[in-house]
């Protein structure tokens, strides 16, 4: 069930209602009522531009079960909505700031987890992240709100996957460029059986519960920086690139990664994709793989990509307790005019 501890008071999600306990200890079941057909998932707080305090309340929508709505509450209302806003999400899960943008994570009947951006009262038509190989079928949360955490400019969430569970984590290396990663593998077992329950950071120490139906039993996990073991095979994807010039065509011709001197038995590979759609391929046939021990940048080529977009997949193959340190991308295309 979700709650959050705000301004002092504490507001929990209550079906078609949010509940709430003041701070001085009043409890009051149905604070808030949400309009018709709308039940409550996720909340967080929100500062519009034309000021005051607000909660944006992810809803699941009865009314039309293949779209969420956020609702705007200014905390004061008893019933309606400042506002309500469309998300192209059948069974939304989530909701939460990352930098100047919202996040909204959920499912849809393509077995796909889709994360889509809200900034201010708009958002996006498509996904920004997409997590493949989801069962749209189930019952139970596939990312449940108390597998949630926020840290400085990373936000970290649980995901149950047919083939890839895990803690996925969505950062901004630079402002405005989030990335996505699967970050933490709960067991070295088969993880399409594994089903997360719940996250929380002590410290320097990250637990993790969750449920691995390779042995059916329970477990709580600990991850720390003291003796990692990193996945075998990380994957980053970037958002769609542009190049400033969303209009207009271009032919994308070279990629540079910089990152910390590259460990032994190390590598990263790219691979590359001219929308959210498509399937990911190899940026060149000959060259795709950083894998030189030591190195701290170097040069790809881009053969085959033309286009107004394209997106990067990069793989991570990791050794033990050592792995690759990714610290800038930089793409470079030429702008296609036509006259």
């Amino acid at each position: 069930m979700a709650h959050l501890v705000y301004n002092g008071e504490l507001f929990i999600a209550n079906g078609n209602y949010i509940a709430r306990v003041s701070n001085q200890g009043n409890f009051v079941d149905k604070s808030f009522t949400l309009p018709t057909g709308l039940r409550a998932v996720d909340f967080i707080p929100m500062i519009l531009t034309s000021g005051g305090d607000y909660l944006a309340i992810l809803c699941s929508d009865t009314n039309n079960p293949t779209q969420s709505q956020v609702v705007i509450w200014d905390m004061v209302a008893t019933s309606g909505a400042l506002a309500k806003i469309r998300i192209p999400i059948a069974k939304p899960q989530w909701i939460q700031k990352l930098g100047t943008h919202f996040l909204i994570g959920g499912v849809n009947p393509n077995n796909q987890f889709e994360i889509y951006a809200m900034t201010g009262l708009i958002a996006s038509d498509t996904p920004v992240f997409i997590i493949p190989n989801v069962d749209y079928t189930l019952t139970r949360p596939v990312s449940p709100v108390t597998t949630k955490y926020s840290v400085t400019n990373t936000f970290l969430f649980g995901v149950e996957g047919k083939t890839k569970s895990g803690m996925y984590a969505i950062g901004e290396p630079i402002e405005d460029r989030p990335a996505m990663v699967l970050l933490h593998r709960f067991n070295t077992s088969y993880y399409g059986a594994h089903i997360p329950l719940a996250f929380i950071v002590v410290n320097d120490a990250r637990y993790v519960s969750y449920y691995d139906g390779n042995d059916a039993t329970y477990y709580v996990r600990l991850a720390n920086g003291r003796n990692p073991t990193y996945s075998s095979q990380a994957i980053l994807e970037t958002l769609l690139f542009d190049g400033n010039a969303p209009y207009l065509d271009k032919s994308w011709d070279l990629i540079q990664i910089g990152t910390l001197p590259l460990p032994a038995l190390t590598s990263i590979q790219i691979e590359a994709r001219a929308n959210t759609i498509d399937t990911y391929q190899s940026i060149n046939e000959i060259s795709d793989t950083y894998s030189t021990t030591n190195a701290e940048s170097q040069d790809f080529i881009i053969q085959g990509f033309n286009g107004k977009f394209i997106q990067f997949r990069l793989k991570f193959i990791s050794s033990g307790a050592s792995c690759p340190q990714l610290r800038w991308i930089n793409v470079k295309g030429t702008l296609n005019y036509l006259f």
